[in-house]
This record gives C-alpha cells, structure tokens and sequence, in this order.
C-alpha cells in the first residue's frame, strides 16, 4: 500500500467504505502527580457520545491518592468534574458525595449523591439514601428528609436509625398521641409514621405496624378527611425497582377482588391509591378497614380454643367461603394470619358471651386469590395450608380452601404445636390429612360425645381426593349438627 493509500485510510476508513468506529480514549500514562494524571485522562475523553460508562480504575485510584495525601481540593474539584463528564458511572458518583459529605459540603453533596442513587444496585441504596436524608436534614429541607426515610420504612421497616431518625423530623402539629387498641390509660402510642401523607396529598398518617410481607405492610392510620382509623396496606418500592410485575398485578389483583366480593365475612376495602403499573413513583396502597379483634395466629400462638368456639368460628368461616364460592371466587391462601377478628362486639352471628368482644371472624389478604373464569392464583400459597392438589400446582380452588379450613380447624382445637410440627414436616412431601389427624389424637378424644362425628368430619375435609371433600356448604351444615349436639 501505498504512502497516500495509508494516508487516505486512516482518513475516510478502509476501503470497503465501512468508517471506522471512534477509538476508545487511550490512558494516560502514570504520572508522579495524581493532578497531571487527572488532568490528562480528563482532555482524552473526547465527545460525550465516546466517552466510556465508567472511569479506569486507575482514575479511583489517584482520587483516592489525592485524598489519603490530604490534598482534598483538587481531590473533589477534578472528582466533580469527572462525575459530569462521566454521568453513568456510579462508584465515582459515590465517592465525590462521600467525600463532600464527609467534609460536611452538603449543599456541594446534593447533586453527586443524588446521581449516586440513581445508579445504585439495590444492595447500596438504602444505605444512600439514609446518607441522602441526612444531607437535607442538615440543610433543613426537612420534607425531603422525610420523603427518603419513609422510602427505607416502606422497604426495611427495622432498618437501623430510620425510625428513630423520622421521628426526629416529624412536623410537631404531627406529632399528636392516639390511644392503643387496648384504650388503658397509660397505653398510648405518638404518631411516629406520617410517611404516606407524603405520597397522598396529607391524607393519611401511619400510627402503628400491624405486620409486614415479602409485597407490603399493613399500618394502622388515620384517614384525616373521614377523622378515623383504618389498615393502610403499603407496597414496598424494592418491587418495582426489581421489575416484579407479578408481585404489582397481584396487588391490583387483590383490590379487584375486595373490591367485587363485597361481603360482612371479608375486609372491607374503602379505596386504592396510586396505580402500581403506570408511570407514576407511587406505589398502590389499599385502605382497607381496621379490625381490632387481632388476628387467629395471634390467639391459637396463647393456646387450643374452647371446642365450642372453635366449631363456632370454622362454621362462621365455612358460611363465608360458601358465599364466595357461590360467586366463583376461591381464596387459596387460607392460614390464621389471613383470618382477623373485628373486634368492638360487631357480630352478625350468635357467639359465646366470651367471643364476643372479639367480633366476626373475616377472611383479609386475596392476593392469591382467583377468579373461576379469571386470571389470579399464580403464587404458591403457605406451606401447611396447601392440600395435595395445590403443593402439586393446581390453582386455587374451593376444595383447596375447604381442606385449608379443616387443617385451621384441628389448630384452633389443639393449638400451634401440633400444626407447626406438621407444616416443618411438610416441606418435602404434600400435608398428609391422616399427619393431621394423627397428631391431633389427643386432644379429639377429649371431646367426648362429638369426638366420632368431627374426626368423620375432619378425615372428609383433609381428603387427598379432592372430589371427595365437602363444599363449604356440606361443611358449614355438619359443623352446625355437631354445635346443636353440645346444646
């Protein structure tokens, strides 16, 4: 090839008319001065459209040089610079907001710390975050402070000195005492959670966790406008930032269904804030009603219930399931954490004096529930809980809620231990209903005259077959034989 041939190429490309693509800008060689090496890596970065995602390793290197050795000035001025020009890099993001922050520059700190954020895996932002609500804490922006720890509540509600740091900037006309649950006179509980009034206008003011899943948490609050008390279920940010769509389209799912399946045996819904799909950053939140009663995990934890009460509460449980099973809705998560009390003596049905005050017993959580004709029933339901047909993969079904029913049933007659025996066991291999049966053996042969006709009962409900169980209609008349043979 010819000189003018060499000189042409490297001009317009080879010949075959193909460009030749911008070259990558070549390193610097090391220099003795950490500033003259910056500099020079800096002048090579060429347009924006060349420069690399992130900075060389070397370039951390000579920053972090630059700082170690105490020259802090040109360590920050050329790291901000090179943050600009390089807007995609998050371990240099990091590190100029560390050290500004660090220096106490917050304002300086703001712009790199947010870009930080932006860029960060889940396993780094939420310690960012914290650092970011800080930041604004010390300016004064008191709101933005608020707004980044109720984001770290909503995702880890234990994470450390988040709870005590909203507590810090909580507004004082905020900060009014409510009474707990139990109304004793020193039982009362300061308002510590107003995070959501950021996300809905002021609307609602978190009081107090009632519990927390891998989608959401439920909070006790107040809706400012109707001057009450309800159950805020929140969902946690993580899961749009982790693209889990079906955990969201579950959430809608369940609004749905509260909303369609209105009926005393379920929580009512009130309304849903915020679309979980859309383009908004606000997450679905549910405002659902506050039940009092507590919920049946939280008795059975105490102790067996009275046989009475507990047949009580399986056929109240069974004549809800009938209804919803008549409207072609299954639920497919039955377990005690899901059935709450409603507390405040609010019964539709005829109850020992001693359930009273704890109200009807409703079925919450539909987010695995389905539809017969509809979409729902994708997750797996609690291990258990499930019958044979569901461990294997079925969907929700009514039978699958009536075998969930009689293994609810024998743990409220025998208390935890027995059911929490069998649910390790069941790991591995589907809920054996004859497991069931046999570990509760001793506390069925205390029920003397009723004994026979329930373990018949029982043995039908925990049946492997699922065409053999009864529906919750069969169910609910023989429970009330059994409750008219102890009159």
């Amino acid at each position: 090839m010819s000189w003018w041939q060499r000189f042409r190429s490297r001009i317009s490309g080879p010949s075959s008319g193909q460009p030749l693509l911008p070259a990558r800008p070549s390193l610097p060689p090391p220099d003795d001065d950490p500033v003259l090496f910056l500099h020079r890596y800096s002048q090579r970065l060429g347009h924006l459209s060349e420069r690399p995602l992130t900075a060389d390793a070397a370039v951390l290197s000579a920053l972090t040089k630059l700082l170690e050795a105490g020259r802090e000035e040109p360590a920050i001025r050329m790291g901000q610079s090179l943050s600009r020009a390089i807007p995609t890099d998050f371990a240099l993001a990091r590190l100029v907001a560390e050290t500004l922050c660090q220096r106490h520059r917050y304002a300086e700190a703001l712009g790199p710390l947010s870009q930080a954020l932006r860029l960060a895996p889940l396993s780094e932002s939420l310690r960012l975050r914290f650092l970011l609500a800080q930041v604004h804490r010390e300016l004064g922006q008191i709101d933005q402070s608020r707004r980044q720890l109720a984001e770290i509540l909503a995702f880890d509600v234990d994470y450390p000195g988040a709870r005590a740091g909203l507590a810090e900037v909580i507004e004082p006309q905020r900060t009014h005492v409510y009474r707990t649950d139990s109304g004793g006179p020193g039982d009362v509980q300061r308002a510590i959670l107003p995070t959501v009034a950021l996300a809905t206008g002021g609307r609602y003011q978190l009081l107090a966790e009632l519990g927390s899943g891998r989608t959401g948490t439920v909070y006790r609050a107040l809706d400012r406008e109707l001057d009450c008390e309800l159950a805020l279920k929140l969902f946690h940010p993580h899961l749009r930032q982790r693209g889990d769509d079906d955990a969201l389209l579950r959430a809608l799912h369940e609004a749905r269904l509260l909303s369609a399946a209105r009926h005393p045996g379920i929580v009512a819904l009130y309304a849903v804030e915020g679309d979980e799909l859309g383009d908004s950053e606000q997450l679905p939140l549910l405002a659902m009603e506050l039940c009092r009663g507590g919920s049946l995990r939280s008795r059975v934890r105490t102790g067996p219930l009275a046989v009475e009460v507990a047949l009580c509460r399986s056929w109240e449980l069974l004549e809800t399931l009938a209804e919803l099973h008549a409207g072609s809705v299954s639920h497919g998560d039955l377990k005690p954490e899901n059935l709450l009390f409603r507390g405040d003596c609010r019964c539709r049905f005829e109850l020992p004096p001693s359930e009273r005050p704890f109200g009807d017993l409703v079925i919450a959580d539909f987010g695995l529930s389905r539809l017969r004709d509809g979409l729902g029933g994708t997750g797996v339901g609690t291990l258990g809980y499930l019958s044979r047909e569901r461990y294997l993969g079925g969907p929700p079904s009514p039978p699958g809620d009536v075998f969930a029913v009689g293994v609810v049933l024998v743990e409220m007659l025998c208390g935890e231990r027995v059911t929490g025996e069998l649910a390790s066991a069941s790991r591995m291999v589907p809920l054996s209903g004859s497991a069931v049966l046999s570990g509760a053996q001793p506390w069925l042969s205390r029920l003397g005259v009723r004994e026979q006709p329930l373990r018949r009962l029982l043995a039908d409900l925990l049946h492997e077959d699922a065409s053999v169980r009864p529906t919750a209609v069969e169910a609910a008349c023989r429970l009330s034989q059994l409750l008219r043979q102890g009159d």
